[in-house]
């Protein structure tokens, strides 16, 4: 990108437009401008979508909210759970036990058939372990340490490799290796560091799970995450609507000028804004389109340049009538070929919604086929259940992978990434500070936006009271 000439950079930056812009207003962004706007502080947040909520998004297709990306809150969540409070948001609980029928290598079963299925093929113990819980029962049983802040140790560098490496060197088989990387939440076991993996395992822990082969996060009392009854929108919508200043949509930035005076931040449609600071909580994979005057500095930049996040496809139906009385099988499927998990519930109208929910290389894989995705899933559905075929109807579907703004479902910290660049990610530049989901350290999901945006303002405030 070529370097944008500014030759009064230095008077536009003194003629303020806020005390601070907040650039991005997913949860992290709004959460630091909820927190400097309760401070008194004048902020002004800037959306490059023509919606807020960032990776939180709510779709409807005539049968209720359908959520396409953060849904629930979970009972470590604190500044979720405080949020919904605060804004009197109607919230339900969840409360299915989902079961699955499994299609594994090209065999159907229920979940006490599984360790004599023909369609198993691990090896010794491994056998007993539910396909759906394989990825969750390994990170639990090799959990190499204990405390929410050991993965981010020196001495645990040894762990910084990928996760794929990590189960072969402890005799995990070629076909549990497979089944991990259908249900991990990330691309691909061989591309994602085994300690981000066990940051995750880790929270499990702290919340109670200590049995690895019968981890199962939502079929038990243990976890009962609540969400917003209305969608998971109405979140965010609730903190932008609080603000003193509506955030601005449509507001896509290109450039982000800087000193020690503050910051100027000019967008694609010709508008600029200034301010003292500014919080940048865009997701990382995207920021590379963003030329900063002067450049970051050279770890960052790396990070920036290099930055990678996983895919994931949802791809919502409606059922005609209820297909698992048919077959005897429960209603949602787990299966082991692209289209991976299949969700059915019921909506407040009655309808069955069914809900497709791929991760990773195989979101990557279904993004490729296009037009022809939703016709070779319902084949593909009718091949391993009979019973589905002509019973479902596609309603619509989304792509985060596909999604420009967003660039992926969330950053998958790679092998080497927490050595190279763990003390480096938040770290200040200037008037500029940092926020986002890619920041997490304890917490996970929705709470670790918030809890980056609740950081990111703090250090923004301690800025602006120095200056």
């Amino acid at each position: 990108m070529a370097r944008i000439e500014q030759p009064e950079t230095a008077a536009l930056i003194r003629r303020y437009d806020a005390d601070v812009i907040v650039v991005g207003a997913g949860l992290a962004g709004l959460n630091a401008a909820l927190e400097l706007d309760d401070a008194g502080t004048d902020v002004l947040v800037l959306e490059a979508a023509d919606r807020i909520g960032g990776r939180v998004h709510t779709l409807d297709f005539g049968s209720g909210p359908e959520e396409a990306g953060g849904t629930t809150y979970g009972p470590t969540h604190r500044r979720g759970l405080a949020l919904l409070d605060r804004f009197k948001i109607e919230t339900s609980q969840f409360t299915d036990d989902i079961s699955y029928g499994y299609s594994v290598n090209g065999h159907m079963c229920v979940a006490d058939e599984w360790p004599d299925s023909p369609g198993n093929r691990l090896v010794g113990d491994e056998r007993e372990i539910l396909p759906s819980r394989i990825d969750n029962y390994f990170m639990q049983k090799f959990l190499p340490f204990q405390g929410l802040d050991d993965w981010i140790k020196p001495e645990n560098a040894e762990y910084d490799i990928p996760f794929g490496d990590f189960l072969r060197s402890h005799g995990v088989s070629d076909e549990a290796l497979r089944l991990v990387n259908m249900c991990i939440n990330t691309d691909d076991i061989e591309t994602v560091s085994a300690l981000s993996i066990f940051r995750d395992a880790i929270k499990w822990r702290d919340i109670g799970y200590d049995d690895p082969k019968n981890f199962n996060q939502y079929g038990d009392a243990q976890y009962r995450p609540i969400f917003a009854a209305n969608g998971a929108k109405v979140m965010p919508e609730a903190i932008a609507a609080s603000l003193a200043r509506p955030p601005l949509l449509n507001k896509n930035v290109r450039a982000i000028i800087y000193d020690d005076d503050g910051v100027t931040v000019h967008c694609i449609d010709g508008s600029s804004y200034s301010a003292r600071a500014a919080i940048i909580a865009v997701p990382i994979v995207t920021m590379h389109g963003i030329e900063f005057d002067p450049p970051l500095p050279p770890t960052l930049r790396r990070i920036v340049m290099t930055a990678k996040a996983s895919a994931n496809t949802a791809i919502f139906m409606r059922a005609s009538k209820p297909f698992w009385e048919e077959d005897g099988l429960p209603p949602s499927l787990w299966t082991d070929t692209i289209f991976e998990r299949i969700f059915v519930g019921v909506s407040d109208t009655g309808d069955h919604r069914v809900r497709v929910w791929i991760n990773g290389d195989n979101a990557k894989r279904v993004d490729r086929l296009g037009d022809r995705a939703g016709e070779f899933l319902l084949q593909s559905l009718a091949e391993i259940r009979p019973s589905i075929e002509g019973n479902l109807e596609i309603l619509g579907s989304y792509s985060w992978g596909s999604d420009p703004l967003t660039g992926g479902e969330k950053y998958v910290v790679g092998p080497g990434d927490v050595t190279r660049f763990g003390k480096v990610m938040s770290v200040p530049v200037g008037p500029l500070f940092w926020a986002g989901e890619h920041h997490k350290s304890r917490d996970q999901g929705l709470e670790a936006a918030l809890q980056s945006g609740e950081r990111a303002a703090a250090e923004v405030a301690d800025r602006l009271r120095a200056s």
